[in-house]
């Protein structure tokens, strides 16, 4: 997830990149997505606070993964 947020982020148009600046997809959409790419157990799913608990982690220890504004 660390490295799907970083990409999203350097593929942002201040970067040259073709995403908007402040393109963030919802927790949810996130989870719902990893959840598919990664294979998940549909019984058990990540969920929302998994990713959101992530993020905030993230940007608890200064790595500026995606979130952080100017």
């Amino acid at each position: 997830f660390r490295a799907w947020f970083a990409s999203i982020e350097e593929n942002g148009s201040r970067f040259f990149g073709f995403l908007p600046d402040g393109f963030r997809l919802s927790d949810e959409s996130m989870a719902t997505l990893g959840d598919c790419a990664l294979g998940g157990d549909p019984d058990n799913p990540l969920g929302a606070d998994y990713v959101k608990r992530l993020r905030q982690r993230a940007r608890e220890a200064g790595k500026g993964i995606e979130g952080e504004r100017d």
